[in-house]
């Protein structure tokens, strides 16, 4: 372990991502405070809020703490909450509609632990603003933990009501900042691991080196890691500094297209590209558009957000979840992996 850089395994994390725990450094310190207060036995915080830029980790903390807390505790699982900003927004509006509104608050104020993902979503939404702050001010006298993730501080969140700022605001707001450079190298090195690449020191030095930094976060160290792999594989060569040095001063190649992207996937799975955009649930197309999403992740700068609306509007969790659907499938069958890594050579050569 590198001097003042910490990690937080969390048990059965499901993330769009093979490193399975959170790395961190100095500025980082108060996550790694707060994780230990979340699953004490009487934990002192609620709200929770981590907030930060993307890529961070901040919804990797919060689903961890979630399912470390329910893993410890036998029978729990489905008494925890997860939601993102907008489906709370869709849910509450739903249920004033169809006038079950009485049965939802029910079912929220029954966690006993509760997780609401991208509260600045909520920002146009005031009975749903209303709604959230009372459902926080009811769980807080159950003594239920309350988790949210944020992009801003609340109290700087454009369009969030007063009486909600307040309540996010009476936990602890915990920044979580990009990784220093001793986090980047030891992220850059588990990431190594886990791909189970050879890389010297020199070339791990020389990958997170630089001011600033090429790769500021786990996903950009990780999709470095996806072209170096592709560089080598291409060139066949191993990875040496001389290589990571050759990718580095290289000009980026164009990156496909959403629709680029689709639609080669879609001829590789021998669909129809506009099938991945539509809404079939038929295993063949959802198995093709999970892959698409997630190449769409890898060889773009793309957000979740932005995928999902691309793939027939869908939320960004769906998206989250086609990725964590195709990872886990690469890692576990041959005939995935090798579809993937085909085309991830088809589409780096696609502009």
């Amino acid at each position: 372990m590198v001097s003042g850089v910490f990690s937080i395994a969390f048990d059965a994390v499901d993330a769009a991502t093979p490193l399975r725990q959170f790395i961190g450094g100095e500025e980082n310190l108060l996550v790694q405070t707060a994780c230990h207060d979340s699953l004490s036995e009487s934990p002192r915080f609620s709200p929770l809020v981590f907030f930060g830029p993307p890529g961070t980790g901040k919804s990797l903390l919060a689903e961890g703490l979630l399912r470390t807390w329910s893993s410890r505790r036998q029978g729990d699982e489905a008494q925890v909450t997860a939601i993102t900003g907008a489906d709370f927004a869709r849910a509450y509006s739903h249920a004033v509609q169809t006038d079950s509104l009485d049965d939802l608050r029910e079912r929220w104020r029954h966690s006993r632990r509760f997780f609401i993902d991208d509260v600045q979503t909520l920002a146009t939404k005031s009975a749903a603003q209303h709604e959230l702050a009372q459902l926080i001010d009811e769980l807080s006298e159950r003594n239920v933990v309350v988790l949210a993730t944020m992009s801003t501080l609340p109290s700087e969140a454009d369009g969030l009501a007063t009486s909600l700022v307040s309540r996010l605001s009476g936990g602890l707001t915990v920044p979580v900042a990009p990784p220093g450079r001793d986090a980047r190298r030891h992220i850059a090195g588990e990431l190594a691991r886990l791909y189970d690449l050879d890389m010297s020191e020199d070339s791990i030095d020389l990958l997170v080196d630089g001011d600033p930094s090429p790769f500021a976060t786990a996903p950009e160290l990780q999709h470095a890691l996806s072209q170096l792999m592709l560089l080598s594989e291409q060139r066949h060569q191993p990875i040496t500094p001389a290589l990571v040095r050759t990718m580095l001063e290289s000009t980026p190649p164009e990156q496909p297209s959403l629709r680029t992207i689709c639609q080669i996937t879609a001829k590789h799975f021998q669909v129809k590209s506009a099938d991945l955009r539509g809404s079939s649930r038929r295993q063949s197309i959802a198995h093709a558009r999970s892959v698409a999403m997630y190449l769409c992740r890898e060889l773009t700068d793309s957000s979740f957000e932005q995928i999902g609306k691309f793939f027939g509007k869908r939320d960004h969790t769906t998206v989250m979840h086609a990725c964590r659907q195709a990872v886990r499938r690469r890692a576990k069958d041959v005939a995935v992996d090798a579809d993937c890594t085909l085309l991830l050579k088809k589409l780096t050569g696609a502009g």
